[in-house]
């Protein structure tokens, strides 16, 4: 879906086109889980989907983002495979390991971790952009189309991942899961990993996704 709006809307900017396709292609996320809490969904679904998609996607983004993303920009398939492997699985690892090691002094943490997670990704995103803010600045007027295009891929993402569920015979929350759960990028990342790759205006659409989304 990703892919296709950026065909659409970006062909002829190859950095935003870059920066749509990976920031689709990134994990759900926490905050997949949430929106299905509060919409009275699957909650164990949506974690579990969650979960499995984290640990795959080292290997499926880059691998995703080399064939999609390649028609528009040069893809170094290997180096965003050790920025996914640096910026996921090892966090989580390591996250493990200290949960089994100081599980009570993780617990009293446990609300306020993903928050720090957040932060630290976006401070890598804002680092990036402020370091290219002049040529940004000059394409500002693109802002706008960027807006409208990233809430309607949401929309129909969303839509898209609630339909799916129909002939798959699922019931109503774990249709909400799966809408979610297709709908929904960790957009933090996507902006980390678009700036890192194809340059700082790429991050802008994941930016503009997280915004919408208030992530």
């Amino acid at each position: 879906c990703a892919y296709f709006f950026a065909v659409i809307a970006f062909r002829h900017q190859p950095q935003l086109a870059a920066g749509m396709i990976v920031d689709g292609a990134t994990p759900s996320g926490v905050s997949a889980n949430v929106f299905t809490f509060l919409s009275g969904g699957a909650v164990a679904l949506s974690i579990a989907m969650s979960a499995l998609n984290t640990l795959i996607s080292p290997l499926l983004t880059p691998v995703v983002t080399a064939r999609l993303a390649g028609a528009f920009v040069t893809v170094d398939a290997r180096a965003m495979f050790v920025q996914m492997m640096q910026v996921v699985l090892v966090p989580v690892l390591l996250g493990l390991t200290f949960r089994t090691l100081f599980r009570s002094q993780i617990e009293r943490m446990q609300q306020v971790l993903p928050l720090l997670s957040a932060v630290a990704l976006y401070l890598i995103v804002l680092t990036l952009i402020a370091s290219s803010a002049d040529s940004i600045q000059r394409q500002l007027w693109i802002l706008p189309r960027i807006a409208a295009i990233t809430s309607l891929q949401i929309a129909v993402t969303l839509a898209l991942g609630y339909l799916v569920g129909f002939p798959l015979r699922l019931d109503r929350k774990d249709r909400i899961a799966v809408m979610f759960e297709v709908g929904i990028y960790n957009s933090g990342l996507g902006a980390a990993l678009a700036g890192r790759n194809f340059g700082a205006f790429a991050a802008l659409p994941a930016l503009v996704n997280a915004i919408f989304r208030s992530e």
